[in-house]
């Protein structure tokens, strides 16, 4: 009885999977070329590593900045009240804080930096638009550009 239902389900998903439609709508030349040879900075590795060391750099900060403020008060609420155990609590927030502070300004230096690498490096497919030998008419050349900037 197992083995059957197993079947059944795994049929069943067979058949939903392969009885799906999509909208085909046939492309024009310029969006197929627009399509399939995009290429801009955004694809680039330094791009990549923009994203990640700045989602990483953002979240160090975002999260340092809490147990900062928190480190400080209960430090200061401590030296009010002579807690001991409070100091303690406090300093245990302050360190890891104060370093994940200035531990996140170079990463989101080093992430703006490789922003400004992957700007300055692109390459582009394009159509260059020519007036054909006809009055009406209109050629189209695909091109290919390279932009590195210093």
């Amino acid at each position: 009885m197992k083995q059957i239902l197993i079947f059944l389900l795994l049929v069943s998903l067979t058949c939903h999977s392969y009885g799906q439609t999509y909208a085909n709508r046939p492309a024009t030349s310029e969006q197929a070329v627009e399509l399939t040879y995009s290429f801009d900075y955004k694809q680039t590795d330094e791009w990549r590593k923009y994203k990640i060391m700045r989602a990483v750099g953002w979240s160090a900060l975002g999260a340092s900045v809490p147990l900062v403020f928190f480190g400080v008060m209960f430090t200061g609420f401590s030296a009010m009240y002579n807690d001991q155990d409070l100091q303690a609590v406090g300093l245990g927030l302050l360190i890891p804080g104060g370093t994940l502070l200035v531990g996140s300004i170079p990463v989101l230096i080093c992430a703006y930096n490789y922003r400004n690498k992957a700007r300055n490096m692109s390459f582009g497919v394009s159509a260059i638009h020519t007036p054909g030998l006809n009055s009406g008419s209109m050629a189209y050349t695909p091109a290919l550009s390279l932009s590195l900037s210093f």
